[in-house]
């Protein structure tokens, strides 16, 4: 049962974070959900003009961890970012950190997120279909 109790471990760490976060984000316009799911994940959300920006932070348990119950190693997230131009129905994507330790997530989010969103504020439609990945699916 570690793995269970460290991936709940892990999104009640997350829900500790919420608040700060949900502040953050939401005075740059962004929304904030959150799935528990078999991985507590988090993804917030916007759009302006068309475009739609994401920042997704997503926990990463390890392979011995979901195949091992007598193993534990800490998870790790990562954070990503995308933006859609929703009527060329091209994106764009990035990391902005991965395979770090959940145990440092404050201190990450703190150095890493307002970058996120400075390159996202910098992802307008002709950004996207400069670095476009197009979307054959939409």
């Amino acid at each position: 049962m570690k793995n269970i109790d460290s991936i709940e471990a892990t999104d009640d760490a997350l829900i500790e974070l919420e608040p700060s976060l949900g502040e953050f984000v939401r005075s740059r316009g962004f929304v904030c959900a959150h799935s528990l799911g078999n991985v507590p994940r988090r993804w917030l959300r916007r759009e302006s003009a068309g475009i739609r920006h994401e920042i997704f932070l997503l926990i990463v348990p390890s392979l011995e961890m979901r195949f091992e119950e007598d193993v534990y190693q800490e998870v790790h997230c990562k954070l990503c970012i995308a933006a859609s131009d929703l009527a060329a129905t091209r994106h764009y994507r990035s990391r902005v950190f991965e395979a770090q330790p959940v145990s440092l997530l404050r201190d990450l989010l703190r150095r890493h997120l307002p970058d996120a969103i400075t390159k996202l504020d910098a992802c307008t439609s002709d950004f996207i279909l400069r670095y476009d990945v197009h979307d054959a699916a939409a």
